[in-house]
């Protein structure tokens, strides 16, 4: 998946140099099945799921690699995150990863409550990461609580491209939070 992500990204950027582009690159990874490939087994120190997750970090970077070969790196925003919160292994925390919570002491959602599926905050708070050179500081850190049906708002408002108000109506713009010019709790009365 990353070479063809990479490949729509270099036939992008020579059919249309001076045209924009989107890509929405899902990852099956870190989800179960906890399976990565050989060439990532034994390189993280988490068992498998933490070969699992260098894997992941490895096909990102070529993305990132990609970008930066095209020289577009600096002209393109990239945003990681994750759906949901990690899988409920109090059910049965043996079968867990064959047993890597025991073994190697790894908490996905730590130090939260909850789990996938659930009311409580271990059970969807994920990363979310976004970097834009020039415009985001590497390392930079905002506590503004966000949802997903914010994101287009927020693309919209960076592009500044209006909606109707039958697009991403329960979406706010955290463009601001982005930007530092402002960061609330969050932009919705409540989450």
């Amino acid at each position: 998946l990353s070479n063809k992500a990479c490949e729509f990204i270099e036939s992008a950027c020579k059919l249309n140099p001076d045209k924009p582009f989107f890509l929405y690159y899902a990852l099956t990874a870190p989800h179960n099945p906890i399976v990565p490939n050989q060439e990532f087994q034994g390189k993280g120190n988490a068992g498998a799921y933490g070969d699992f997750m260098f894997e992941l970090d490895y096909h990102v970077g070529k993305i990132i690699n990609k970008l930066k070969e095209l020289e577009i790196d600096k002209n393109t925003i990239v945003i990681f995150s994750s759906d949901n919160g990690p899988i409920d292994i109090t059910k049965n925390p043996e079968r867990w990863i064959r047993g890597d919570r025991n073994i190697y002491g790894h908490i996905s959602n730590a130090p939260f409550s909850g789990w996938k599926g659930s009311l409580l905050e271990g059970g969807h708070r994920v990363p979310f990461f976004i970097r834009w050179p020039g415009h985001v500081n590497p390392g930079e850190k905002c506590s503004t609580t966000i949802v997903f049906n914010d994101v287009l708002p927020t693309l919209a408002e960076m592009l500044d491209i209006e909606l109707d108000n039958s697009t991403a109506e329960d979406g706010k713009s955290f463009f601001k939070a982005i930007t530092g010019e402002e960061r609330p709790q969050s932009f919705h009365e409540a989450i």
